[in-house]
């Protein structure tokens, strides 16, 4: 798949330039990449992505989609974003956090803890592998905690480890669970320590996924279940927006697909037993602003925006499966 840099990826392009979401690509040297599935250096470029961290190709080994060279790494923000990211480091309380951009994270994820949305399907799925049962589990990139709450409101012995301090912090303050701010090193958990880890939308950023998975199996029981959720580069959105796909992001790295997604953790020691698109619970207002505001003019995307959220539609929810998620369950084997 290749595509021409279309009006739309540099509308795209310049709306989140505008938002400060854009980096200083000549100030840092090309880092060519690996595939994290194979270890294949062999690539054919993919599409062109012109907000993407760097070049987006594909692995001629396996078709894995990654980013390599990168020329960047860590967002460039605005001097108000960075404001806003203090603030995101010091505070857990909402109103103090009112207007940061990664509150639309929040919102978004607050959308799928409704009593029969997303996350109380990966419980059932985790439970029904588990044979019945339900134990430790790991949120590995707990963002703000929602899903470490839905499991612990749910009776499960959960822990979740995320890296930004300000989301952390609001997990622990706030919502009172136990969420720290750290990586998965090595001596975080004793070997085999739990009984399921989740993971959602995490893999995509990391720097290293094969090296992260490596220390979830290790701290995963022999037996126990893996869940993670990545976007799928295999939507049929992708193959109709080209670059301009909000998967494209400055930090976004790996893109996969089913195949690619089942392959990586069966070369982990893990054995697939589901492998689907999720459907999401999402309000209106949150489409309108994190999808349709990228790609519309900056005037009549804020517009939209302000119109949408003077009506009750804005809170609405509805489902939504575009098949631009992947989530495999697995089970570690050994």
């Amino acid at each position: 798949m290749t595509a021409g840099t279309r009006p739309w990826v540099a509308r795209r392009a310049r709306r989140l330039r505008e938002q400060g979401y854009w980096r200083d690509w000549r100030s840092v040297p090309p880092e060519h990449v690996a595939c994290c599935v194979c270890g294949g250096h062999s690539t054919d470029p993919f599409v062109t992505a012109p907000t993407a961290p760097g070049d987006v190709v594909s692995c001629t080994d396996c078709g894995m989609v990654f980013v390599s060279p990168v020329r960047v790494r860590g967002l460039n923000l605005s001097p108000e974003q960075l404001e806003q990211a203090d603030r995101l480091r010091t505070s857990s309380d909402l109103a103090d956090l009112d207007g940061c951009w990664e509150m639309q994270f929040l919102e978004c994820e607050q959308t799928r803890t409704a009593p029969g949305g997303t996350y109380d399907d990966i419980l059932d799925r985790l439970r029904r592998h588990l044979g019945g049962e339900q134990g430790r589990v790991l949120d590995f990139g707990a963002g703000w905690g929602q899903f470490t709450l839905a499991a612990s409101q749910a009776g499960w012995d959960v822990v979740g480890i995320e890296p930004t301090p300000g989301r952390a912090l609001y997990a622990r303050e706030s919502l009172d669970l136990d969420v720290r701010t750290t990586t998965l090193t090595p001596d975080l958990f004793p070997d085999g320590h739990f009984d399921a880890v989740v993971s959602l939308q995490v893999f995509e950023h990391l720097d290293d996924p094969a090296a992260e998975l490596e220390h979830i199996a290790r701290v995963l029981r022999p037996g126990g279940i893996l869940a993670i959720e990545v976007p799928s580069i295999a939507s049929p959105l992708v193959r109709l927006l080209g670059g301009s796909h909000r998967h494209f992001n400055p930090d976004h790295f790996w893109f996969f697909s089913p195949e690619t997604l089942k392959r990586f953790v069966g070369d982990h020691g893990f054995t697939v037993r589901e492998c689907y698109a999720p459907t999401r619970r999402l309000s209106i207002g949150w489409l309108v602003q994190g999808i349709l505001s990228q790609y519309l003019p900056q005037r009549i995307g804020e517009a939209a925006l302000r119109a949408i959220r003077r009506t009750p539609l804005a809170d609405l929810v509805v489902p939504i499966n575009v098949h631009d998620i992947v989530m495999v369950i697995a089970q570690r084997t050994g």
